[in-house]
């Protein structure tokens, strides 16, 4: 996807969704609608510490498990400057990992513990529409709604608990890395 499709759109020009995949298209749709600002820096909600602080105790077992298989994971995967995500049931992002590089260019735009990351949020991106879905999503450069997350491309899956409620999602983003998912 090109970055004329996206400045058409934010400029108005709704018809050009229709040369999109649906489930971006129906995203931006979403975002447009909900007043979503497409150059917004900063999550519409970043929680505070004690929040943040509960929403870990709460979710403790699920961190430890993710962290010890993300500690395998990277070794057998060849990323560009990976950050693993692990937010709670409505995308607040209680855990991440990554190099130091991808931590400083996440840390610009709020990618942090504590921020909430859904798509009225933040735009449309992996975690968002996971949270929307409930199955496994990705994202390109070009097909995130705001420009602070323009610059990553992103993977997300839902996590259940033994009820088939979704509890987690899991994200790895990669930083500047325009790989899609037919690479």
């Amino acid at each position: 996807m090109q970055q004329e499709i996206w400045q058409r759109f934010i400029n108005g020009d709704e018809e050009i969704l229709d040369s999109l995949p649906e489930k971006i298209a129906d995203s931006w749709q979403t975002c447009y609608m909900n007043q979503v600002d497409p150059y917004l820096h900063k999550p519409r909600k970043v929680m505070t510490a004690q929040e943040l602080k509960k929403q870990r105790r709460k979710h403790q077992e699920l961190i430890q498990l993710v962290k010890k298989e993300v500690a395998e994971l990277q070794n057998c995967l060849e990323l560009k400057l990976p950050l693993f995500v692990l937010t709670d049931e409505v995308g607040n992002i209680l855990w991440r990992e990554g190099s130091y590089r991808s931590k400083d260019y996440a840390n610009g735009i709020f990618f942090q513990e504590g921020s909430g990351w859904s798509e009225l949020g933040v735009g449309t991106n992996a975690i968002g529409l996971v949270l929307k879905t409930k199955s496994q999503e990705w994202l390109t450069l070009d097909e995130h709604y705001s420009v602070a997350s323009r610059s990553w491309s992103c993977a997300a899956s839902p996590i259940f608990d033994e009820e088939n409620q979704l509890i987690a999602v899991l994200d790895i983003s990669t930083y500047q890395n325009s790989s899609s998912k037919d690479a």
